[in-house]
């Protein structure tokens, strides 16, 4: 009985920090919508610009309205879902062509030093599963990555009889063992990453993505050499009515 009452004392605690959440991420979309219209008006003037030093003002300036509206995406995907907004939408797709646009998508990303080295096993096929759901699990491991990592990141996918596996590794500052218990929960930043970019976000999405998707992650770090999260997930292969998009 008292374990059902924590359940249900969590489960409240949880949506209500979706709605503080959510409320905030309203609050900062149009102004930040604006902003970043603008600036892009102004990039796209920007040979009209004559000293160097106003161009390069510029270009940070463009930068960082970039980082800012990924940052408000994933605070409106984790508000999302500890709200219970998201319904699983399950279909067919090509993963090796997913995981490959995600890759490049990262790649493009200023901030971003590191390559992304990607392997997929030839027997996968095409999988079943949430697309959306599926995105910001591995968008928010491969940032994590790519942030704390000193050489390239290895994104890997492969199967076994039943079960899908998706891999991320680092060769980064690890994870202290003090936080380790406590590295999906919301907010939360490891004592050797608290000078690192990053608002403690990704690794919650990730649980609670992986939550609807009935999936598991494991975490494997040694300090200061590299981290692992492996994600496992109930594997369907469907070769008909697959989206080729």
């Amino acid at each position: 009985m008292k374990s059902q009452t924590l359940t249900r004392q969590e489960d409240v605690q949880q949506r209500l920090t979706g709605t503080i959440i959510g409320r905030i991420v309203g609050e900062l979309v149009n102004p930040i919508t604006v902003l970043n219209s603008n600036l892009q008006i102004i990039h796209e003037q920007k040979e009209f610009v004559r000293e160097s030093a106003s161009a390069e003002a510029l270009d940070l300036c463009r930068d960082a309205m970039s980082e800012l509206m990924v940052f408000l995406d994933r605070f409106a995907v984790i508000g999302r879902l500890r709200r219970r907004e998201i319904e699983v939408k399950e279909r067919c797709f090509d993963l090796e062509n997913f995981l490959e646009q995600i890759k490049n998508k990262l790649e493009q990303i200023p901030s971003y030093k590191r390559r992304v080295v990607l392997s997929v096993s030839k027997d996968i096929g095409n999988f079943k599963g949430d697309e959306f759901l599926l995105f910001w699990v591995i968008v928010s491991l491969l940032d994590n990555a790519l942030k704390f990592s000193y050489g390239d990141v290895y994104l890997e996918a492969y199967v076994d009889e039943e079960s899908l596996w998706i891999k991320v590794k680092d060769a980064g500052i690890g994870i202290d063992m003090e936080d380790k218990p406590r590295i999906f929960d919301l907010f939360h930043r490891g004592k050797n990453a608290e000078y690192l970019p990053g608002e403690g976000i990704g690794l919650a999405i990730v649980v609670e993505a992986l939550k609807l998707l009935k999936g598991k992650v494991y975490v494997d770090s040694d300090r200061n050499v590299s981290t692992s999260f492996k994600v496992k997930l109930p594997y369907e292969c469907a070769d008909k009515n697959i989206d080729h998009r």
